[in-house]
């Protein structure tokens, strides 16, 4: 389950997603696929795709509770 979602502060093509025992780093590409339904003068339209990065991963969190 995801908890929290932003982009990088220094990388607007960068995604940071994290969660109770995950987080992921997604990285936005950019393509431009033809087909002329944009209705632009080139017929291209922007298509994004949304990757994970392979150092992306889930952890186990332990708790240890101590008395003073």
């Amino acid at each position: 389950m995801v908890v929290w979602a932003a982009f990088h502060p220094h990388d607007f093509t960068t995604i940071i997603t994290f969660g109770r025992q995950h987080i992921n780093f997604w990285k936005l590409f950019w393509d431009q696929i033809g087909g002329g339904l944009g209705g632009s003068a080139t017929g291209l339209q922007p298509t994004a795709r949304l990757l994970r990065d392979k150092q992306s991963g889930a952890f186990d969190v332990r708790h240890t509770l101590s008395t003073i």
